[in-house]
């Protein structure tokens, strides 16, 4: 390697290729993060983890030196970096932020997803982990044995939001819309609200990069009810209650008359014994869609027979109890 601050090792060689990683290649690897002192110790091992650590190159991880290391190896060879105590000072904040993503340790906070949070909490309480702690007051030269797993080229792997471009997000859209609608036609619910809710996640990211308000994001957020119907309708199948509540409410935030979202939440409210906000939705559809009165006046006679029998029954086991003392 021509980096001076880095020293490579091959402990094992891997296949014979070509070196080529252009942008948005995907490594998937193992790391073990050790010290350089006679004892060795180890700090890290992704093979603790229930999946191996995958970075896409050019998408600027927070630990550089390791997409440097990756673009030097070929896949299955493992080899040992040592690398200067000038380039590892950011690796306590990546190492904290991988455990905690990885569930290594459970924290009453969430993971850190951004380097100023995490040295805002390093600031106010430490990284959590004493070996961390350590490495932030005494930085020091540390050893990665790193092995390549495998190595995706763009183009051929599906992937994470996350790593999107804005114009990948927006082409994906219509996209998963449509594969969801395939699978909800073959009744294949769960598998359907997976779709819609990957696409419901791509129109979010998009939204937090406009300004609040703005047209462009009223645009996004009318995108997005179509989804949300679509998702709430498969979880109204599987008698997912809450998740239909949650979605449809989203939905109405957006499009306060939509017939379709109060429908849904009102049958939802009613599953989960929730009369009053059930009769409210009830007749709103009728005052939005008069041509389903009669659609409604069948659900609530459905209703009020399901409270006539509940109270029969709690009546029941009320007469039990007094004449059992």
């Amino acid at each position: 390697m021509e980096n001076c601050l880095i020293k490579k090792r091959i402990i094992q060689s891997g296949q014979k290729q070509k070196l080529n990683y252009p942008p948005d290649t995907k490594v998937k690897f193992h790391y073990v993060t050790r010290t350089v002192d006679e004892g060795q110790k180890i700090i890290d091992d992704s093979r603790k983890h229930k999946e191996p650590m995958e970075i896409i190159v050019g998408k600027k991880f927070k630990f550089e030196p390791w997409e440097e290391c990756l673009k030097s190896m070929t896949c299955g060879e493992i080899s040992s970096f040592t690398i200067d105590e000038k380039l590892t000072g950011t690796y306590p904040l990546v190492s904290r932020s991988l455990r905690e993503i990885f569930l290594e340790k459970s924290h009453s906070h969430s993971p850190v997803s951004s380097q100023c949070c995490a040295m805002a909490a390093m600031n106010k309480n430490g990284l959590g982990y004493d070996d961390l702690n350590e490495l932030v007051q005494n930085p020091q030269p540390l050893e990665f044995i790193l092995e390549v797993l495998d190595i995706e080229t763009p183009g051929s792997y599906e992937k994470d939001a996350w790593a999107m471009s804005s114009l990948e997000k927006t082409s994906q859209i219509p996209k998963l819309k449509e594969e969801g609608n395939s699978l909800y036609k073959r009744k294949e619910y769960e598998l359907a609200a997976d779709k819609y809710a990957l696409a419901i996640g791509l129109i979010e990211r998009l939204a937090m990069q406009e300004r609040p308000g703005s047209d462009e994001q009223k645009a996004l957020d009318e995108q997005k009810v179509p989804l949300l119907l679509n998702f709430s309708q498969c979880q109204l199948i599987k008698g997912n209650w809450y998740e239909v509540i949650q979605h449809t409410t989203d939905a109405l935030a957006i499009q306060p008359d939509n017939v379709k979202a109060l429908y849904r939440r009102a049958k939802a409210n009613a599953e989960v014994w929730r009369i009053d906000d059930a009769k409210q939705d009830y007749k709103r559809v009728c005052a939005v869609d008069p041509s389903l009165t009669n659609k409604v006046k069948a659900d609530l006679q459905q209703l009020d027979n399901a409270i006539r029998n509940k109270n029969l029954e709690d009546k029941k086991k009320l007469m039990g109890k007094l004449f059992s003392s």
